[in-house]
């Protein structure tokens, strides 16, 4: 995915998880956390790519 939104000149991702549908409960601090090293991962692989994480459910953040 990574190598894919480079090729498209794509340097920042905005992650969307899905929160409160009756299927997931993911919560901000456990995102911000896997968000945050998936970002570091990125960083020693040299991967000019950055994930934030944001969310459509207020309840979220």
């Amino acid at each position: 995915m990574a190598a894919s939104a480079l090729a498209d000149k794509i340097d920042t991702i905005v992650a969307t998880p899905h929160h409160l549908n009756g299927s997931f409960d993911n919560f901000k601090h456990d995102i911000v956390i896997q968000v945050n090293e998936l970002n570091s991962q990125l960083q020693v692989r040299h991967i000019p790519l950055t994930v934030i994480p944001r969310s459509r459910n207020k309840n979220l953040w």
